[in-house]
């Protein structure tokens, strides 16, 4: 799961590599005796030009590499499917990972509570939770519950099975078929594309979700007279809309709340916020994210240089730069 980074080391260490060296004619000198390039005439000048290309080179394909795997190796959901690991070994690695991830996350939310933080560091640290994103998903809290429930264990049945429903796909189902047998795969590629989920799909995530019944929580479980109650709802708001020459389609909705049912004010849920992206998409976001990740991951207090590794363009160096350290 994690050998992915030893090969990045041996590409940085070819730089270093005197038969890589040789094989590219580099005139070798022990350390101490190389004389300055302007002496050595055209052809010194020739090889540390070689030389500094292929250390851009190297540093260019690790960076490739690291930055198109660190993402599955501390951000989830993609960090849950190490549970199916062949390794018996790298799957109990893969769930301490998840755990650690989790402990650092919860360690933050608790730095944001704490009112004797100074406003520069609180300023950077609800910066640096906006950019780790992933935190705020349902899917990834549904994956902290489910692990915690089972003490983190990486032979636990149930959170193979949670895994598998995650990131497996049937071999062919469209539309309807595919939100009830592969509805959870799509949530996870919804949230890699940082699209919205359908009502639909919505629904069927939340009545299969691991804690839905161990939470106790209140199921919709509506008769066929409330589907018919529902569909008679529409037919009489659409006829209604034929009368005063409405839009038809504003009130054809399947998903109808009564007029008498509103939301408390304290969850927020206003059409602006329902419908804003957690994160950005693109290449750049998801390596901020992933930096963040590794930066809350390496502290232990707020105050651990945050205000100045995670303000203003200092993230973008950081983001760049994380792994290369």
């Amino acid at each position: 799961m994690f050998a992915w980074y030893g090969t990045v080391k041996e590409l940085i260490h070819q730089v270093h590599d005197t038969d890589v060296l040789d094989k590219l004619w580099m005139t070798l000198q022990h350390l101490g005796s190389q004389p300055a390039v302007g002496d050595m005439g055209p052809s010194a000048q020739e090889q540390y030009d070689a030389l500094q290309t292929l250390r851009s080179y190297t540093l260019e394909l690790a960076a490739c590499h690291a930055w198109n795997h660190a993402i599955y190796t501390i951000c989830l959901p993609y960090l849950f499917c190490c549970i199916h690991h062949k390794d018996l070994d790298q799957r109990r690695v893969g769930m301490q990972r998840i755990q650690e991830v989790w402990e650092s996350i919860l360690r933050a939310e608790a730095w944001e509570g704490d009112e004797k933080l100074s406003p520069v560091i609180k300023k950077a640290l609800r910066q640096l939770m906006a950019d780790l994103a992933f935190h705020k998903a349902q899917l990834s809290r549904e994956i902290y519950e489910s692990c915690r429930r089972e003490n983190w264990a990486f032979d636990s049945e149930e959170l193979r099975e949670f895994s598998f429903l995650v990131f497996a796909t049937p071999a062919n189902t469209k539309f309807y078929l595919e939100d009830c047998f592969s509805h959870l795969s799509d949530v996870t590629k919804r949230f890699a594309r940082h699209h919205k989920l359908t009502k639909w799909l919505k629904y069927f995530y939340m009545n299969t979700v691991p804690s839905h019944d161990d939470l106790e929580w209140d199921k919709l479980e509506p008769s066929y007279r409330d589907f018919l109650a529902a569909i008679n709802r529409r037919a009489t708001l659409c006829r209604e809309a034929c009368a005063k020459d409405q839009d038809m389609a504003s009130n054809s909705r399947v998903f109808s709340m009564t007029e008498k049912f509103t939301l408390p004010q304290a969850l927020n849920f206003t059409p602006s916020n329902l419908k804003k992206t957690e994160k950005n998409a693109g290449p750049f976001s998801n390596q901020v994210m992933t930096a963040a990740t590794a930066f809350l991951m390496n502290i232990r207090q707020p105050t651990d240089g945050i205000e100045k590794a995670w303000a203003g363009n200092a993230k973008k160096a950081y983001a760049l730069g994380a792994l290369g350290t």
